[in-house]
């Protein structure tokens, strides 16, 4: 069976249209790659507002992403936590990991490395291994907990089995 991106993307914006919010969110992933439909972030923007708005964790992490980085939508580091924050409440792992990242830096929450280490921790959980990489170096760092080398190389091991190259 060949890939026919032009007609799914017709076919999950009308899903969207109708209000189903999985296809919300896939239209805006397709916006944001190009696949099936010109490039458009702005537009793919609205459409991960839409599945963010119908509790699409998916759609809330990608929409962080967005004004995080301030493509598609003006650079807003509090919409992107709020965002992430969102993504993470509904179990997306790369959600925690982002505002992990966000605490961490400060950007658009307070500087928190126990917050930081705690949604590295949540993003681990769910199976991201860049967050399970990270609460590995907080544990060599101490930032936001007490240095433990064993305990870091627990999360190293994880972040290796669940894909990680550094870790």
């Amino acid at each position: 069976v060949s890939k026919d991106y032009a007609a799914a993307a017709k076919l999950y914006e009308k899903g969207c249209e109708s209000n189903h919010i999985n296809s919300c969110a896939w239209i805006g992933s397709m916006y944001q790659k190009g696949e099936g439909v010109t490039k458009d972030m702005t537009v793919a923007a609205k459409f991960l507002q839409k599945a963010c708005d119908g509790n699409n964790a998916y759609g809330c992490s990608e929409l962080a992403m967005i004004y995080f980085r301030g493509n598609g939508a003006a650079q807003n580091y509090y919409k992107a936590a709020e965002f992430a924050q969102k993504a993470c409440n509904l179990g997306n792992a790369i959600g925690c990991s982002d505002l992990a990242y966000m605490y961490g830096r400060g950007q658009g929450v307070p500087l928190d490395y126990k917050k930081s280490t705690s949604f590295y921790e949540e993003g681990c959980r769910f199976g991201n291994a860049i967050g399970c990489y990270n609460v590995g170096v907080a544990y060599i760092d101490g930032k936001g907990v007490a240095k433990n080398a064993d305990k870091a190389k627990e999360y190293y091991k994880k972040a290796c089995e669940l894909g990680d190259q550094v870790g």
